[in-house]
């Protein structure tokens, strides 16, 4: 095999290397997407559940059984999915948006790759074919210095993204958290709740143990989740918003340097 030969089959083997690269990066992305809406799922559920249980152990302790909170437990669940579904969208947004400028980054910069190696084989058959010149030379070592530069500058927002993503990922559950966290609820300092440990309290808990639970539980929940609709989530959602907004010019203005 000739030299001139030897540099085709250079060329077509990074052509090759350059697509199982973009079949790595395709699954990578496909994982990374996979685990976001699987935590999303998995926070989901368990806030249910955290509701579900906090509930029970309130109303045993007042005495209340399950029928009697059955419906507006119901219904206080479903107002927290709706809640936790538009937070879940904003912060889908927000990834996508990572994930588009990531891919758009990588693809660019597999492209510049591939072109600097064919402008450097360009060189070596101009040298072995003896059409070069001094100026022809510099004309492809600047080429290929700008691409080299332009590679690592596409490496730089890819790098980015990736610590982005993760400074999202991290954001979104202390924000899932602080929003939805409800462990306190009917833990307030001023309630006593009525223990079944004598014939005279069991007895009062059946005349005002649902009194008290709706009181101290339900309605608690009830508030909370009008506080959330009307500004708590709505502050979340402006500044989830804002981040991504922020976070986009940022690349943006990556890539219009490049």
């Amino acid at each position: 095999m000739n030299q001139l030969e030897q540099i085709k089959l250079e060329n077509q083997n990074l052509i090759d290397k350059l697509k199982e690269l973009a079949e790595i990066d395709e699954e990578k992305a496909s994982v990374m997407s996979a685990i976001f809406i699987k935590t999303n799922d998995e926070l989901r559920i368990n806030n249910i559940k955290e509701i579900q249980t906090n509930m029970a152990n309130k109303a045993k302790a007042f005495g209340v059984s399950p029928e009697k909170y059955i419906v507006r437990q119901e219904s206080i669940i479903y107002s927290y999915i709706e809640q936790i579904n538009k937070f879940m969208k904003s912060y889908n947004d927000e990834y996508i948006n990572i994930k588009n400028k990531l891919q758009k980054a990588q693809e660019n910069q597999k492209k510049l790759i591939f072109n600097t190696k064919k402008l450097s084989n360009g060189k070596k058959i101009c040298i072995l074919t003896n059409r070069v010149n001094e100026q022809i030379l510099n004309e492809y070592d600047n080429r290929i210095k700008k691409c080299k530069e332009q590679i690592n500058s596409y490496e730089d927002i890819i790098s980015r993204c990736e610590e982005e993503f993760e400074a999202c990922r991290m954001r979104r559950e202390n924000d899932f958290k602080e929003l939805f966290s409800n462990n306190d609820i009917g833990n307030n300092k001023g309630l006593t709740i009525i223990k079944n440990n004598n014939i005279f309290k069991r007895i009062k808990n059946i005349f005002n143990g649902y009194k008290e639970f709706s009181k101290h539980v339900l309605r608690e929940y009830a508030s909370r989740i009008n506080d959330m609709k009307i500004e708590t989530l709505e502050k979340h959602l402006t500044k989830i918003k804002k981040n991504m907004v922020d976070f986009s010019n940022e690349i943006d203005k990556m890539f219009e340097n490049i």
